[in-house]
This record gives structure tokens, C-alpha cells and sequence, in this order.
């Protein structure tokens, strides 16, 4: 259980490979994820993702460290799992 970032009463959960990652997806869709690399503490985490919904689409939410790391490294990676068109947002668009 994390209790030292922002969702302290959340229960996160490690996935290993893509069928974890696509098992996960199927359980709930819309998802907040944190992406650390292997043996990272919880706070060094390399990407945040939130998928929403919105009026006319899906929304991902990214916050990254590196900025444009996470569209050439992740989502070619993992836009084979949606099945419905998604628009990407920083998390800076969100709190503006």
C-alpha cells in the first residue's frame, strides 16, 4: 500500500509484461497508473498516466520527467490496447 505520494489510500498493484498490462486494462479501462523503472523508489517514477473520459473521446493524461520521452518510448508500446481513439494531454494542460 502507498502512503507517501498522492493517493495514499489507493492499492497499487505491480503488473510484469504485457499480458499483465492488457489483463489490468480489461479489469478497469480507466486507469491511473505509475510507471517506475525495475527496483525505483515509488517517488522516482519515470511517467504518471491517467486515462479519462470525456464528451467526445478518451483522454490520457501524461505527466513525464523527460519531456516527449513518453511519446517515443511508451506509446508505441501501448497503443495497440486501446481500442478507441485517444487524445494525449499533459498533465500541465489539466492543471491550467
Amino acid at each position: 500500500m502507498n502512503d507517501a505520494w498522492v493517493f495514499p489510500t489507493l492499492v497499487w498493484y505491480e503488473v510484469s509484461g504485457f499480458r499483465e498490462i492488457e489483463e489490468s486494462m480489461g479489469i478497469n479501462n480507466l486507469f491511473t497508473c505509475v510507471i517506475l523503472q525495475k527496483d525505483d523508489e515509488f517517488i522516482d517514477h519515470s511517467y504518471v498516466l491517467s486515462l479519462r473520459e470525456s464528451i467526445d473521446s478518451y483522454v490520457l493524461i501524461v505527466d513525464e520527467k523527460r519531456e516527449g520521452d513518453f511519446v517515443r518510448r511508451v506509446l508505441p508500446k501501448i497503443e495497440c490496447f486501446f481500442t478507441e481513439d485517444v487524445k494525449l494531454c499533459s498533465i500541465e494542460e489539466v492543471l491550467s
